[in-house]
């Protein structure tokens, strides 16, 4: 259900994404819409003013239908019958054959717009409409359309008239053929009819006896064999009782567990012989008169042996019943193995009781052993259900072979009598035919009334507002087409998620443009560049644009301790030297140490944008040649925490430069002494310089400017990178304007981006233009 739900949002994400996508192409060349809108409305006003005109007339007919009684009232088949019958009328109508007899009857051939028609007919049909007014109504609504107001008029009234005229023909011709088919059809029917009587009243006295039940034939042969299956079942049951009883009287008689005289006292119980019961009962007595104290002990051996033999019994019936391991057999042997304890414990313990046992079981054996007498019952009654059963059986498949006789008789039956209901049912829809057909001629059928004749044609087109709503959805879409393949054509990023999906790496942030208004600088801090927001504005939208790309390179370089982070772009123009600089203040305003060492030999610009106060003595390429410690070639800054290491002199090689290990050493021990190490290069796409530089960089930062091209320009630099397996930590997107007021929306995964297009403002450096916009206004998001 989950991975349902997900796709639904997933669904609904992209479109409310391309709809925002298709607003944004149209806000983006809100001229090119406008122009291609204006176009449309124009050449929908001209077609307006030249377009033909076309009338219609329209004319309301009530069509009278009689029903009878006697013929089609059964279930939904008269509703049935009238639908037809009024889309019959209507199908009339606009027929060629009512539409032909107008033409000739009424001149429509000297009309004007019918004179010059090759086929009138077809001309007419082809401009005709005819429609049922209102469900379950039988109003038609005749309508046709024509170039002349008034000749629409008259060809819809010639239909009227000649529609009316048609009718009251076939009023009066009622077909003598279709009478007398149906009059000879009443006659066969009836002759068939009489013939199915006779042969079932031949069949049903040639038939076995049946017995009948509301006029149904019953098969008795099915009851009997249900009542000696009901008799055989409990046959069946009484069977495995015994058979259960008498195996667990062996097997306790051979084991000698028990003793016999409590099973020869349930054989008494059971046989019910009065005489030997009587005498065992008074000899009991006797006993229990002269030593009460045993025969107490006695009868409660007696009751232990009975409830033994009762539970191996039920043991026996279960283990046939359910087999080994079922939880009410368990149960019971559980029981009987407790009995069994309890009469061994007490037969050992009193010897007393012993004797007493054994003197009755050898007085028990001079008398008559019930217990055979008793077993021999049992087993006298197990054959006679043997023979029961074997009798049964012998029934049932005889009362078997006779209810399959009587199935065929009670088939042929019910063939009979199915064959003469439908003959009757169509018998009597015959005989009612017959009647409506000669009330229709005694009082006529369909009648017609006109109850909204035609008036002069109105015109129905061209319309002024459909023409103008056309026109003006026509131009939308057009221009919407047409703003859509110039912004194609542009090949520029629209989206965070579409640099994300362009070039496989995250966007950790998006810098809005800066206007030549903003480039303000502070009384605090006088030599810094205006463009450094994060020093002379540090509330404003772009220096929070930049304190979200901090977050998100501390959030990338945390679990891995990455601290030399490189920064190029594609091309010059990308800001990338702005972006470094207030990144670096960004981190430095944040309590870290952090050096910006400025790598672009070709056009060094980190010094006017950190603005520093003296001429520095040693550069970065004093510091790799050891002309200059570490130490003494990192400059501080006005910031705190913030160092910077300039370029000053020039080598006319500095790839060469930058590809020794003195550079690689430096740059290991300015790791020592910095938290972090922004390395200002330049661009990937223009020299060597920033590839050499990938391979020292725990990570790189590539900042690119949204403008046209741009795409090809990023996916360059990506490949370069990619083929140096450099790790590319995400892009910087400069000059993106932002929906929001405060900035919230610039980091990674945040806010709703949308590139600007606007007129062109300097970006810090003064190399490149961006697009000039002031940022949208926006609640926090």
């Amino acid at each position: 259900m989950s991975q349902v739900n997900g796709r639904a949002v997933n669904q609904e994400s992209d479109v409310q994404e391309q709809l925002t996508d298709l607003v944004g192409v149209l806000m983006r060349h809100p001229g090119v819409v406008a122009a291609t809108l204006l176009i449309t409305m124009v050449l929908g006003l001209l077609y307006f003013l030249k377009a033909p005109r076309t009338y219609e007339s329209t004319s309301d007919i009530l069509i009278v239908t009689k029903h009878f009684s006697g013929f089609n009232t059964e279930g939904d088949s008269e509703q049935a019958a009238y639908d037809k019958t009024i889309e019959t009328h209507a199908l009339m109508v606009a027929s060629p054959l009512i539409v032909g007899r107008a033409v000739k009857d009424h001149e429509l051939l000297s009309l004007e717009t019918l004179s010059e028609e090759d086929d009138p007919v077809k001309a007419i049909i082809d401009e005709l409409t005819v429609d049922i007014k209102q469900e379950n109504t039988t109003v038609i609504s005749l309508s046709y359309r024509s170039g002349n107001e008034y000749d629409c008029q008259k060809v819809v009234q010639a239909l009227n008239d000649t529609y009316s005229a048609f009718l009251g023909e076939s009023n009066q011709k009622v077909g003598r053929e279709m009478y007398d088919l149906i009059a000879k059809a009443n006659e066969e029917l009836s002759a068939q009819l009489l013939t199915i009587d006779e042969d079932y009243q031949t069949f049903r006295k040639t038939a076995p006896p049946m017995y009948w039940q509301e006029g149904q034939g019953v098969n008795v042969h099915h009851e009997r064999q249900a009542r000696i299956e009901a008799a055989r079942q409990e046959f069946m049951v009484e069977q495995t009782v015994l058979r259960a009883k008498l195996a667990a009287l062996s097997k306790v008689i051979t084991a000698g567990s028990v003793s016999r005289d409590a099973i020869r006292y349930e054989a008494l119980s059971q046989l019910n012989l009065d005489e030997d019961y009587s005498r065992w009962r008074k000899f009991e007595m006797e006993e229990k008169e002269q030593f009460a104290e045993r025969e107490a002990v006695r009868e409660y051996a007696s009751l232990l042996v009975g409830e033994y033999v009762r539970l191996y019994v039920e043991q026996s019936s279960l283990l046939d019943e359910y087999g080994e391991g079922h939880p009410k057999l368990n149960s019971v042997v559980k029981r009987r193995s407790q009995v069994k304890k309890m009469l061994n414990g007490m037969l050992e313990n009193q010897m007393a009781i012993n004797s007493v046992i054994l003197n009755d079981q050898e007085q028990s054996q001079e008398e008559d052993d019930y217990v055979e007498i008793y077993i021999q019952s049992l087993t006298d009654r197990l054959q006679i259900l043997d023979s029961q059963i074997a009798q049964l059986d012998r029934d049932f498949n005889m009362e078997q072979n006779k209810a399959s006789m009587m199935q065929e008789f009670l088939l042929e039956d019910e063939t009979f009598r199915s064959n003469k209901e439908r003959t009757e049912h169509l018998h009597k829809e015959v005989v009612a035919r017959l009647k409506e057909i000669d009330l229709v001629r005694d009082y006529g059928g369909d009648t017609m009334t006109v109850t909204a004749p035609p008036l002069v044609g109105e015109k129905v087109s061209p319309r002024l507002l459909v023409v103008l709503a056309g026109s003006l959805i026509l131009g939308t879409l057009l221009g919407a087409c047409v703003a859509w393949g110039i912004d194609a054509s542009e090949r520029t990023f629209r989206s965070t998620k579409e640099i994300r999906q362009s070039l496989g790496v995250p966007v950790v942030g998006a810098i809005p443009p800066m206007e030549k208004s903003e480039l303000v600088v502070s009384r605090e801090y006088p030599s810094f560049a205006g463009s450094l927001a994060t020093v002379h504005r540090e509330s404003s939208a772009v220096a929070e644009a930049f304190r979200g790309v901090r977050t998100n390179l501390y959030f990338s370089t945390s679990t891995l301790n990455q601290k030399v982070i490189q920064i190029t772009s594609p091309l010059p123009g990308d800001g990338k030297s702005t972006v470094t600089a207030n990144l670096a203040v960004s981190i430095a305003k944040s309590g870290k140490r952090v050096l910006v060492i400025d790598a672009d030999f070709r056009r060094p610009t980190m010094d006017k944008l950190l603005g520093l106060q003296s001429e520095p003595e040693f550069g970065l390429a004093a510091a790799i040649s050891g002309a200059a410690t570490p130490q003494q070639a990192a400059q501080k800054t006005q910031i705190e925490n913030l160092y910077f290491l300039p370029v000053l002199e020039r080598p006319r090689q500095p790839s060469e430069l930058l590809s020794t290990p003195e550079f690689a050493a430096l740059i290991e021990q300015y790791r020592e002494q910095f938290d972090f190490i922004l390395i200002d290069t330049p661009p990937i796409l223009a020299v060597s310089d920033p590839s050499i530089i990938a391979a020292r960089a725990d990570g790189i930062l590539l900042t690119m400017r949204i403008r046209k091209g741009v795409q090809v320009t990023a996916a360059r630099s990506m490949e370069v990178l990619n083929s140096l397996e450099a790790n590319v930590i995400g892009v910087v997107a400069n000059g993106w304007e932002t929906s929001t007021e405060y900035g919230y929306g610039y980091g990674y995964g945040y806010g709703s981006y949308q590139p600007t297009n606007g007129k062109a403002a300097t970006n810090g450096n003064g190399k490149g233009r961006i697009p000039l916009r002031k940022p949208l206004v926006s609640s926090r998001s």
